[in-house]
């Protein structure tokens, strides 16, 4: 039997399209999908340098990253970037906006919770 025909098929929501380009990034604890047409192939890299400088800036699990260094000076004045000024004001708007369903400062719950790690380095039976 060719082993081909025994491979089950992709999903439909996986296929690419006829003229399309499909790129995976793993970024943030996830695998993105960037779906481009051939023709802008370059768009798909352009959008995982992106998330590449939204890691960078954002990540509390890496120590170069802008947030890393904003909390370790936690109480004193800091300059920070335009890129982090939207995005803290996008998330205290929407914390204000939910009446503070959504919350932007749970960092300590989520560490006592045990995510004090990337996704890639917590133990896959949460009770270990």
């Amino acid at each position: 039997m060719d082993v081909a025909s025994t491979a089950a098929p992709r999903r439909p929501d996986l296929a690419t399209p006829p003229g399309f380009f499909r790129h995976e990034l793993h970024a943030m604890g996830t695998t993105a999908t960037v779906l481009v047409p051939e023709t802008h192939k370059l768009a798909a890299a352009s959008v995982a340098l992106l998330f590449e400088e939204w890691e960078e800036t954002f990540s509390r699990f890496r120590p170069s990253s802008e947030l890393s260094r904003l909390n370790a000076r936690a109480g004193r004045r800091v300059t920070v970037s335009p890129l982090m000024i939207d995005v803290v004001s996008a998330a205290l708007a929407a914390a204000a906006t939910t009446d503070g369903l959504f919350d932007p400062t749970l960092e300590p719950t989520m560490r006592r919770l045990g995510y004090d790690r990337s996704f890639e380095l917590l133990p896959a039976d949460r009770s270990a």
